[in-house]
């Protein structure tokens, strides 16, 4: 279960810190949320000394705040209480921006995010310049004031228009999501998914309604669609990606990733029809670190077109020629197809969820995640993506 949401405050003053640090009375629960959500506790105003931009140094215990795959480049605290940490991953030239929230504790900082909870931290600020943070563990970062980021580390906004919390069945977490604009049979489009039981489900982007099922063998986890037929994987270390209709026929089945000197751990998977080319994120033990393969799977034998470096990839989603990743921060980022690096990144919604799959049909992004609490729900949101 993720820690609660509203903030225990410990007392003020140094004497106070140290409770916090050495006791753990503020440690493992998150600052309030934004303040649409309900329930939340508005938060302290915000450390003056802190308030700013700072480059990061040495990053320490900083990549708390990412996915700890990306190094912590910058970090912004706003007068408002709410803060960037800014990272970027050097061997996949991806890109993010963490939100977090941040209360004053005078002689320490309370820093945590939706994803990850909270972490509390001393600090020092020298001539205004270096700022030190030092957690209870005794690991440090130090960071100098900046005037501003970069333009390529600034990332962009996600607008939430529609949010559907009934789905039929929780998402299971290996699901992702693929759009059909028509769903044979049915004559109606629809969003599938996989859910906690492995049954497949499409519902209404709309409303969220169940329009049909389906039970898949061997890859049993939708994860994206060419025309009427489904793309899935079966996350069972075996690596199977195949292609199904969604009365369970095979049409595909990816034999690159069977041969004997391939040792790929297949993740997610997108269909770019345009250049009817596979995308497969995953693990390669024999390169080491994490890859996307660009398939060209009309045919026999399936041809690799291209191996990129990748970051972590939770989904992925092809349309018009252009691929995005959602990752297990929530980011999304839209990848360059010759070269895997980031193009643009965008924030993470601000809804407390576990982010499982993306669909981008248009300028309407669809994720679908599950939100954990006394109902353990499936969430369901449509957006914009706002530079």
């Amino acid at each position: 279960m993720k820690p609660s949401i509203r903030i225990h405050r410990c007392p003020v003053g140094f004497a106070g810190a140290l409770t916090a640090l050495f006791i753990g009375c503020a440690t493992n629960v998150a600052p309030p949320l934004p303040i649409e959500q309900p329930g939340d506790v508005a938060p302290l105003p915000a450390a003056r000394g802190l308030i700013g931009t700072w480059q990061v140094d040495e990053p320490g215990l900083l990549s708390f705040l990412g996915d700890f795959v990306s190094t912590p480049m910058y970090v912004a605290f706003r007068p408002d209480g709410n803060g960037r940490v800014h990272s970027f991953d050097a061997r996949s030239g991806s890109y993010e921006c963490q939100p977090f929230n941040f209360v004053d504790l005078e002689v320490g900082v309370q820093i945590g995010s939706l994803n990850v909870g909270s972490l509390l931290m001393l600090y020092d600020i020298f001539d205004e310049a270096q700022l030190e943070l030092v957690d209870s563990f005794g690991a440090r970062a130090l960071l100098t004031r900046t005037e501003g980021i970069p333009a390529e580390l600034q990332c962009g906004s996600v607008e939430v228009v529609n949010t559907i919390e009934t789905l039929p069945e929780r998402p299971h977490y290996a699901t992702g999501l693929a759009y059909q604009g028509v769903i044979l049979g049915q004559n109606v489009p629809g969003l599938w998914y996989t859910g906690d039981s492995r049954i497949s489900y499409a519902v209404n982007p709309e409303t969220g309604e169940l329009v049909t099922t389906s039970a898949f063998s061997e890859a049993r986890y939708v994860q994206a669609a060419e025309g009427i037929s489904l793309w899935n994987t079966c996350n069972c270390g075996s690596d199977i990606v195949q292609r199904r209709t969604h009365l369970n026929g095979l049409i595909d089945d990816i034999e690159h990733f069977r041969l004997p000197d391939v040792d790929f751990s297949t993740g997610a998977a997108a269909f770019d029809s345009v250049n009817n080319e596979l995308w497969v994120s995953g693990t390669d033990h024999e390169l080491g670190g994490e890859f996307i393969k660009r398939i060209n799977a009309q045919g026999e034998p399936d041809v690799v077109v291209a191996t990129l470096p990748a970051t972590r990839i939770e989904a992925m989603s092809s349309f018009d020629g252009r691929t995005w990743a959602l990752k297990q921060t929530g980011t999304i980022l839209e990848i360059d197809r010759a070269t895997g690096k980031t193009l643009k990144a965008f924030e993470a919604p601000k809804i407390l969820a576990e982010w499982h799959g993306i669909a981008v049909v248009g300028d309407r992004v669809f994720l679908i995640g599950e939100r954990e609490g006394l109902f353990d729900s499936g969430i369901l949101v449509e957006a914009r993506l706002r530079e």
